[in-house]
C-alpha cells in the first residue's frame, strides 16, 4: 500500500490522506480504469472519466 495523504485539520489547512493499493499503479501513476473514480457535480448529476450522468433523487411520500 502506498500512503498518499490523510484527512487532517491543521490550523486553517485541511489535508487529505488516502491509501492506494500497489496493484492500482503502473509506472508510478494511478490506473484510473481500475479505481473507477466518480465525481458529484451537483444536484442529481455525477461524472465518470469521459461520461456525465444523472441519478434521480428519491421522492419522499
Amino acid at each position: 500500500m502506498r500512503r498518499c495523504s490523510k484527512c487532517k485539520h491543521d490550523g486553517n489547512e485541511t489535508k487529505l490522506i488516502f491509501r492506494i493499493d500497489d496493484e492500482l499503479y503502473d509506472d508510478g501513476r494511478v490506473i484510473e480504469e481500475k479505481i473507477a473514480p466518480l465525481c458529484r457535480l451537483g444536484g442529481a448529476n455525477y461524472a465518470e472519466i469521459g461520461h456525465i450522468f444523472s441519478i434521480p433523487r428519491p421522492t419522499l411520500k
